[in-house]
This record gives structure tokens, sequence and C-alpha cells, in this order.
């Protein structure tokens, strides 16, 4: 491996720096190498190297948080989801219990013809039952079953033989309904018989049928009994059958006025995890709520609290304005029709921005979190026409986007290199290095000034400290000004521009009599006018840069040293 020389500085500043706002975890110096090609013709030639924005994007944008729209205007975004909330956690059929008895004195059968063997005797009931649901005041009209247990206990104390049909005309599946029948194959007036079904997948249950038009199932058991021959006495029949675990493919009717609770989440802006000097200024930053809704009834939605927090400066700034839905100001979320929309999921959104709220304020504080809590209210005008499915759920999620709209000033980027100085001081005759050159040449279509500062400094081994033994000062830090701007703060032209930086014998000497090892390099950049001008950021902006070195040694010899690769 090559060692490193003071160029690399130059190319991760420039890279590094332009984009600041997304890098989160330290240079990858192997992805930067890539872009280099080197061309022994350019005068005093080094390196030279093309980035755009979407090169950086692409190299360094693990989170995927940048975006861009359809022309290439660039915006942050982060989101997390409050939360989805089911309808099978909102809904629920409860257990039905139906319990019936036929009671028959010796007289009632005698009347009936039960007289002697091989005579039959037939009575029926049919009932309605209600049935209950979650919630309370919830009513349905008609369930499409995709699983139930129906259970069933007969016994009979007749001494006589027969069959019990249980039907419930109302549960239909290809138009016949659901029956069962239970034979009674003992005369001993001791029969007791428990059977379970599974198979109730398909049928619809229509709550309709009965006068009340909702909510209430009615069924029908019949008696069938054949005269054994043994002596008629009075005896009677136990029918107790129940519905349980019923779920649901979809369900019609009224659900009930419900109040649930979104949970309180936060999103986390990863930009501002660190205190950084300078000050910025997004022109629109915005907060998306989108929702999606696949419950057939109409939802209302406020936010309980929306705000920004910043640990690092000890600040909050509630989010409020007219655009935040609230309890006295909530959104009607839209959701499907009953009648043509069945099935679907409807989108909505609420878009908090600079014209609606106080979000550009919230975002000026620099939060590291954006915290929410959110209500729904279902059925808040006691709508009948409501519906569901076995998917159907309501979910919210937040999204912080900051469109790179606005201005940067005075914000730095420092970091550390090994640079072992006693390595350049001498070439391979022994001759002293009494001057040396960078010359910078840039082709800027970036929005953004860089300038640049270096320090030296011996590192300590003992104590593992640094010592600060001398800096550069640059006449004119700004070694890469930004682009040319247009009326609306877009780049219309890139900035060409030439830098150089010299380092006479005084400084080369001082630095290899203070064994210098390690550079100490800060960056600070700004946007182009700020901050009485705001920029835009687009993904097509690009830069050029070209850099050369020449070093010149007391043998009156001038070497334009080639520095290798960069690693």
């Amino acid at each position: 491996m090559k060692n490193k020389k003071l160029l690399i500085i130059f190319f991760i500043l420039f890279s590094a720096v332009i984009y600041y706002g997304c890098k989160k975890d330290g240079f990858d110096f192997s992805k930067i190498t890539t872009t280099m090609e080197w061309n022994p013709n350019f005068a005093l030639p080094v390196g030279h190297g093309t980035l755009d924005m979407r090169d950086l994007v692409r190299d360094y944008d693990s989170l995927h948080l940048f975006n861009w729209d359809n022309t290439g205007f660039l915006f942050i975004m982060y989101y997390d989801s409050i939360r989805s909330i089911p309808a099978s956690s909102l809904f629920k059929i409860s257990d039905q219990n139906m319990n019936e008895s036929f009671v028959r004195s010796q007289a009632e059968m005698s009347a009936a013809g039960f007289t002697q063997a091989g005579t039959s005797v037939s009575f029926s009931e049919t009932n309605i039952y209600p049935l209950s649901f979650m919630p309370s005041d919830a009513s349905f009209d008609s369930i499409y079953i995709k699983e139930a247990t129906f259970s069933l206990n007969v016994s009979s104390t007749f001494l006589h033989t027969g069959k019990i049909t249980i039907t419930f005309p109302s549960i239909k599946k290809n138009g016949l309904p659901y029956s069962k029948e239970v034979n009674i194959n003992t005369a001993t007036g001791t029969f007791d018989q428990t059977v379970v079904f599974y198979d109730m997948f398909g049928y619809k249950m229509d709550l309709s049928t009965t006068a009340a038009h909702h909510g209430e199932l009615p069924l029908q058991i019949g008696v069938q009994l054949t005269h054994s021959g043994a002596p008629v006495t009075a005896g009677g029949i136990s029918v107790n059958a129940s519905l349980s675990n019923i779920k649901y493919i979809s369900v019609f009717g009224y659900f009930g006025n419900q109040v649930v609770l979104f949970e309180g989440d936060s999103v986390n802006l990863n930009m501002f995890s660190e205190a950084f000097d300078g000050g910025f200024y997004f022109e629109d930053p915005q907060v998306k709520i989108k929702l999606k809704n696949s419950f057939g009834m109409p939802v209302r939605f406020f936010l309980n609290s929306l705000s920004a927090l910043s640990t690092i400066n000890q600040t909050s700034t509630n989010i409020s304005g007219s655009g935040v839905p609230t309890i006295t100001n909530p959104k009607n979320i839209a959701y499907p029709n009953v009648y043509s929309q069945y099935g679907h999921t409807i989108k909505d959104s609420i878009v908090l921005n600079r014209n609606n709220s106080n979000i550009a304020q919230a975002i000026g504080i620099s939060p590291e979190y954006v915290f929410f809590q959110g209500t729904g209210v279902l059925n808040p005008a006691l709508s009948y026409t409501n519906f569901i499915t076995e998917n159907s759920a309501i979910s919210a999620e937040v999204e912080v986007q900051l469109p790179l709209w606005g201005w940067a000033d005075g914000l730095a980027l420092q970091d550390t290199e090994k640079f072992d100085f006693s390595k350049f001081y001498h070439d391979y005759h022994g001759h002293v290095l009494k001057r040396s050159l960078f010359r910078i040449y840039s082709e800027n279509g970036f929005p953004v000034d860089i300038a640049l500062q270096l320090y030296f400094a011996r590192h300590d081994t003992i104590f593992d400290t640094y010592q600060i033994k001398d800096s550069l000062i640059i006449i004119n830090p700004v070694i890469v000004p930004g682009g040319n701007l247009g009326s609306d703060g877009t780049v219309v032209s890139s900035n060409s521009n030439t830098s150089d930086i010299v380092m006479n014998e005084a400084k080369l000497a001082k630095m290899h009599q203070d064994k210098v090892t390690h550079i100490f390099y800060k960056a600070v950049f700004k946007t182009t006018g700020a901050p009485n001008r705001s920029v835009k950021f687009y993904n097509n902006y690009k830069i050029k840069l070209h850099v050369g070195v020449q070093l010149e040694f007391d043998a009156n010899t001038i070497i334009i040293q080639n520095l290798g690769d960069f690693d």
C-alpha cells in the first residue's frame, strides 16, 4: 500500500462535504478512489475526477434517505409507522349458546297417536337468539363465515328411538340451510350424545330475517320419535347447541361508535444526532401522515400530540397550525364505499408545510425526534352502512420530508489523517524539500462553497494524545467556490476556479523538526449566498476536480510527484 499524500485530503473533503447532510458513519476511502483517473498529460498532474449527486447518493446513502421527484429535485425522507389497527382486534363475534328442551306427558303422547310399536310422533320449535358482538353496541346484518365450531349435545329420557334435526334457516350455502341430524339409537331412556362440526366455511349468516332486521339468529329444532314397543311414559329431550370460535371473511352491518388510539412513537432524524457549528434553514420542510383505510365506515382522525425534540439543544417545539388535525378540527378519513369498493383500501393523507403549520420553526431547532400520537373515531355520525373483511385495517405512517431547498452556513467537517512527514522531507537522493505547491482546479456545479484549514500534529504514543505543532493558514480559504445561481436558487452554470496552496522552506523545516505524524483538517462549507439566499439541489449537479502537486528540493530539482493510489 502506498503512502497517503495531501491530495487525498482535498478529494475527501470535496466529496464528503458535499455529502455532509446524509453521511452517518465516517468516510469509506475506497469508494472515493474508484472515481479517480490518472493522466500524465496534465500540467502538474496528480489526479482528476468528476462526481455528481447521483454518484454520492448511490455510494453513501445506505439508509436510502435521499429521494428525488420527476424533475430531479432532491429531498431527504425519514419515516415511521404509528400503528396498523386490524379489524380483528376491534370487531369480534362472541360465542353463542342456544339451549332448548322438549317435555311431553303420557297423555300428550297418547293424544298424538303414539300408542303402539311402529307409530311415530313429531314436534318442533323455532326460537330466535340475539347474538352478542364486540363492541357491545354493534349490530351485524350478515356474516360470511371463514370458520366456526358448531357443538351439539342431545339427551333423551324417552324409552323410544328417533332423531333430532337442528336447522339454522338463515345460515345458507348455495341456497341450502345449515342443518344437522342426531339419531337417538337407544330406547333405554338414558341417551346422551355430543357431536362437534367444523364445516361452516363459506356459509352466509343472515341476521336480518327477523322482525328486528339485524343481530338475531333463528334456530329450528325438530324431533321425531318412533315407538319401540315399550310403555309410553312422560319424557323429555334436551338440546344444547353452541357456535364458537367464529371467524369471518366479511361482515356487514353497524359496527358501533368506537374511539381507538394509535400508539405514540417517534421519527428519528439521524442527521441532527450530533451537535455542529453553523446554521441552516429549510425553506419548506414537511410532515406527511399517510393514512390507509379498508374499514367500510367513516373514521375521524386527530393528533393528540405532535412535537419536535432536540436533546442536544435541550429544547422542544409543539407543531401546530391550521393543517394539524385536532379534536375540534379532525380529519375525516376517506373510506371504501359499501356498494362499489368492497375489499378496497383507500389512501388519504395529511400534509403539514410552511403554509399551514409552524413545521419550519420546529425543524429549525435541529430535532433528533418528531413525536406523535393519534386517535381515530369510528362511526362518528352513527352510520349503519358498514362493512369489514378479514384483512381490513386502518394504518397511519408518518413521514418527515426535508426538501433540499434552503441555506447552510458555517457547517464544519473535521477528521484526522496519518501523515509521517519524515517520509516526504527528503527525496531518494537525500535532497531536502524546500517548497511544495498544491494546485486545485475545480468546475463546481454544486451551490456550495468549500473552505479548508490544515493543522499539523505529533502523536504521543505514551499518553495517546496529539500535540498541535503548526497550522497552514490559507489566504483564500474558499478553495472550491459554488456554482452560479439563477433567480430561483438553481445552479445555471458551473463556477471555474484555481486555488494554490504553498508551503515554504521554513514551514517545511519546522514540520520536520516537530516530527509531524498527523494532519487535522477542517472543512467549512456554506451554500452560495447564505444566509441571504436559498438554493435548490438537483440530482444532475456535478463537479469536476483536477489536482496537481509540485515539489522543489535543494538540488534545484522540481518533481511532479505521482502520489499513487488513494487507499
